[in-house]
């Protein structure tokens, strides 16, 4: 549905797409994540969420890049003005310098699972009044990764996990 921004009605609007430049894998070929033991599942998260928390809270931009390779690749595939070493750098840069010991503790989170059981995500389950000093900012749904910045507030690293067949090893498919 698209506002149509005269009367601020909705309206339904149907597009059939005939072809496309590219053709996305995504997470079509993922195992279905709902079929698996819930116990087990949500440890291999939180293996790879505390990685992934190490990783940010020590500064390492570049082993953070490296982990969105994929997702980077299909981003690369259908986003053809994009720069993606340019994105790059500059996140590399904001990580070392703004993240190193400003990772929230990893607690507070639910597990999620989306897209027909193909993706899985933790979100923070609970409501604050206040996240890090004087700023009212309710971190509820959030990723369990949050920066905490230097004065007050902060931001997330929301991540979609995929374990495609026949792997063992999540990668981050989408933010």
């Amino acid at each position: 549905m698209i506002n149509s921004g005269f009367d601020g009605a909705l309206k339904e609007l149907e597009v059939e797409i005939k072809d496309l430049p590219y053709n996305l894998e995504g997470w079509s070929k993922g195992q279905d994540l709902r079929k698996f033991d819930k116990i087990i599942l949500e440890q291999k998260v939180v293996s790879f969420y505390k990685n992934l928390w190490t990783i940010l809270n020590n500064g390492d931009g570049e082993k953070y890049i490296k982990l969105w390779n994929k997702a980077d690749q299909e981003l690369i595939e259908y986003d053809y003005e994009l720069n993606i070493d340019q994105i790059n750098e500059e996140e590399i840069d904001f990580i070392n310098k703004k993240c190193l010991n400003m990772i929230a503790d990893f607690e507070d989170y639910e597990m999620k699972i989306y897209a027909d059981g193909r993706l899985v995500s933790f979100r923070r389950k609970n409501h604050t009044k206040q996240f890090n000093n004087k700023s009212p900012l309710d971190v509820f749904n959030w990723s369990p990764l949050i920066r905490k910045a230097k004065l007050s507030g902060g931001d997330d690293y929301s991540v979609l996990l995929y374990l495609s067949e026949g792997s063992n090893d999540f990668v981050i498919i989408r933010k």
